[in-house]
């Protein structure tokens, strides 16, 4: 599992620059990731030690490409006490270059941060998940039938046009 912090608009601004100019790129290898000394100690810990967030992690290990998950700190001009954080997830569709974010944790301070992270279930996020994969999949297969069908007329036209033709050779 990668650890990042983003906390300032730089990195953020600059991954975007890197990402749109590398978009044969599946993964979210440009991405800063920061060292674990940006984040808090004992979000950290909870992190590491939370049973449920590493049930998240084998699932998005097996099922897609990458997993990290993001401390943002929102208030950025306020005391390290009064600070509000949220942790999200990205990963990575192996079928598709553009990445998805969940969030985990709503924002909140750091006590409620703690609190979230003990009554975390992974199944609710697996759930969503796997929600978004299946409309992911039915609008993928719904554009395949459209144009499957949209084939097939355009090949009974062509039928029609060559039995036209062959009844018009025969019948001279």
């Amino acid at each position: 599992m990668k650890i990042q912090n983003i906390n300032s608009t730089y990195n953020r601004t600059q991954y975007q620059t890197v990402k749109k100019s590398n978009n044969s790129q599946p993964s979210f290898q440009h991405r800063k990731i920061y060292e674990e000394k940006f984040w808090d100690k004992d979000i950290l810990h909870a992190i590491k030690h939370n049973k449920e967030i590493q049930k998240l992690e084998a699932y998005l290990e097996k099922k897609f490409a990458v997993l990290e998950l993001t401390l943002h700190s929102h208030d950025y001009n306020v005391p390290k006490e009064h600070k509000k954080f949220s942790i999200k997830c990205i990963y990575d569709r192996k079928h598709n270059i553009s990445g998805e974010e969940t969030e985990l944790i709503p924002a909140s301070n750091k006590k409620t941060m703690l609190e979230f992270i003990e009554k975390f279930k992974a199944k609710n996020i697996i759930e969503h998940i796997e929600a978004r994969e299946r409309l992911h999949n039915m609008k993928k297969n719904s554009y395949n039938h459209t144009t499957a069908s949209q084939t097939m007329s355009k090949d009974k036209k062509n039928k029609n046009f060559f039995i036209k033709l062959i009844n018009k050779l025969t019948n001279i």
